[in-house]
């Protein structure tokens, strides 16, 4: 269960069904009431190809499959699978998807975090609308976030001065990881050289001119933004830009 060979439809959406805990990336779903949870199975059980899927979800709570199995969505057929929604032994885990994105942007699979992304922007989000739906995000403002993104990790190979950090266990943070991974970063942009050693995070679009910490001329080498800002770190809450600078 959760092989993403294994994937339940309804209409446009996809979703798998995953053990509680499972490392899973996606948008979890909860019933805190039991007649969501029913609902949702009869949802799937509309759709074509889901009746399979479901059957192994059901035989997998332990209680197997009552007797009748292959008729409707009667209740009693998918008791021990609603039961299981219910109580979160079973989670049901939307995936996100970017049909429209100008990035390819994998959120199941293998994917290797940029601790420095995570650590220095994890707080910025494409812009202030669906901060917590990605695949609602404007889709231009997406890839553009992670360009900057790639920069930022590219620039920590020739500067240690950088804030890393890893996520946490809750449902947003594993949600947002996979947009701080390497095989989501599109190529790196040529401004982004190796004589580019510095970022900053600035609310301005043209400041600073040169790394506050600099004590030497610099120039701005690149700009990406402006990202929206949801507080915590250096910089205030709202837009925020953020500037690669090499040496003069």
């Amino acid at each position: 269960m959760g092989d993403t060979t294994r994937v339940l439809h309804k209409g446009g959406t996809r979703y798998l069904l995953v053990l509680r805990g499972a490392d899973t990336t996606g948008e979890r779903l909860r019933f805190p009431q039991r007649e969501l949870a029913r609902t949702f199975v009869t949802g799937l059980l509309a759709e074509p190809g889901n009746r399979e899927i479901l059957r192994e979800a059901t035989q997998s709570t332990g209680n197997g499959v009552p007797k009748g199995f292959g008729g409707g969505p009667d209740e009693g057929e998918w008791a021990p699978l609603v039961e299981a929604l219910s109580r979160g032994s079973i989670e049901a885990v939307r995936i996100l998807d970017h049909p429209i994105s100008p990035v390819i942007v994998r959120t199941t699979g293998t994917l290797t975090l940029s601790e420095v992304s995570w650590g220095e922007t994890s707080g910025i989000y494409p812009s202030r609308d669906n901060l917590y739906k990605p695949d609602r995000w404007d889709q231009e403002k997406m890839a553009l976030l992670l360009r900057a993104r790639a920069a930022v990790t590219d620039v920590a190979k020739r500067n240690s001065d950088v804030r890393k950090a890893k996520p946490g266990p809750g449902k947003i943070e594993q949600m947002m990881k996979p947009y701080h991974c390497l095989e989501n970063f599109p190529v790196l942009d040529k401004e982004i050289g190796a004589d580019v050693c510095w970022f900053y995070l600035s609310p301005l679009p043209d400041k600073p001119v040169s790394h506050p910490g600099a004590s030497r001329k610099m120039v701005i080498a690149k700009t990406y933004g402006p990202f929206f800002n949801s507080g915590g770190g250096d910089v205030q809450r709202g837009d925020v830009y953020l500037h690669f600078y090499r040496l003069a």
